[in-house]
């Protein structure tokens, strides 16, 4: 036994300090989480208008864990996909095609949509450990990114003039560069790959796309066919293959290389392979041209 000594020198046994429990465990306050909710949902507003934020990024992302650690986090998810929503409803109503010319039409959503982007992610950053802990467990639930981009998606294809003129648009576009008119390839690149992040590419651009790069070819085809010699039919052949080619490198899926490469040959070559070699094989034999016979071949 441990013994002690008192102010008079008697020796005693050492008295244990005992803590116990609390009765009662600490309560949130009533107004906890509809306080912290509020304080979250006006810098998401903020973010979305694109003003001032009132408070500290270390404050929000704080606020976004409390709620998260005291099993908020399902409904914060909601609730920050209501702010999702409404924000996109906002953006894509303003946009009117129905009224807009197709290249302003296509400008104005382009900004919109990189605007967006943007504003979800800096969203996310605020709300990072209910990505990563919460939504990260959920096999059903996306990530807040891909939350917003479907929430994008979704409002798009409740629009049908929306569809219709961002599909038509981007097309005529590419008719127009093929003309050899300018157009700006930014904006091309970037709505092209939007409708990849948002899985529209396949379903309303593609098919309209291909359908069109046929009834272009198949009128410059024959138009060519008749205004060019030989040789310089197949150089312009060369040419527009190695264009096509370009377009797929630069902003169109890779899926779309061979049935647009195809339709390229289809259209300019297999179609007037007859009156290729009719007007240019004898010619090219007769003057030994080799490397134009390799260019036929």
């Amino acid at each position: 036994m441990r013994v002690s000594s008192n102010h008079q020198g008697q020796v005693g046994p050492v008295k244990k300090l005992k803590i116990k429990p609390l009765k009662l465990k600490p309560r949130l306050p009533s107004d906890f989480v509809d306080k912290t909710w509020l304080k979250l949902k006006s810098a998401i507003e903020a973010v979305f208008s694109q003003t001032k934020v009132s408070y500290s990024f270390e404050d929000l992302y704080r606020s976004a864990e409390d709620l998260c650690l005291h099993k908020k986090a399902e409904l914060v998810y909601q609730k920050l996909k209501q702010q999702c929503e409404l924000q996109v409803v906002k953006v894509l109503e303003k946009l009117t095609p129905l009224t807009m010319e197709p290249a302003s039409f296509l400008q104005e959503i382009e900004k919109e949509w990189q605007t967006y982007c943007n504003q979800l992610l800096t969203i996310r950053s605020i709300f990072l450990y209910l990505d990563r802990t919460f939504v990260l467990q959920q096999s059903q639930m996306k990530s807040i990114f891909d939350m917003g981009l479907l929430l994008f998606r979704q409002q798009i294809e409740k629009s049908p003039a929306t569809e219709r003129t961002l599909s038509s648009g981007l097309v005529q576009m590419i008719t127009q560069e093929r003309r050899g008119d300018h157009v700006d390839r930014k904006i091309l690149k970037s709505l092209v790959k939007m409708l990849l992040l948002l899985g529209l590419y396949s379903k309303h651009f593609e098919e309209e796309f291909l359908q069109e790069t046929q009834r272009f070819y198949h009128s410059e085809g024959v138009e060519r066919m008749k205004a060019l010699q030989v040789l310089d039919y197949l150089i312009h052949c060369e040419n527009r293959l190695r264009e096509e080619e370009e377009k797929c490198n630069e902003y169109l899926d890779s899926c779309t290389y061979n049935p647009l490469t195809k339709i390229v040959e289809e259209c300019l070559l297999k179609k007037h392979l007859h009156e290729v070699l009719e007007k240019g094989f004898n010619l090219f034999m007769d003057q030994l041209k080799i490397v134009d016979l390799r260019r036929m071949y």
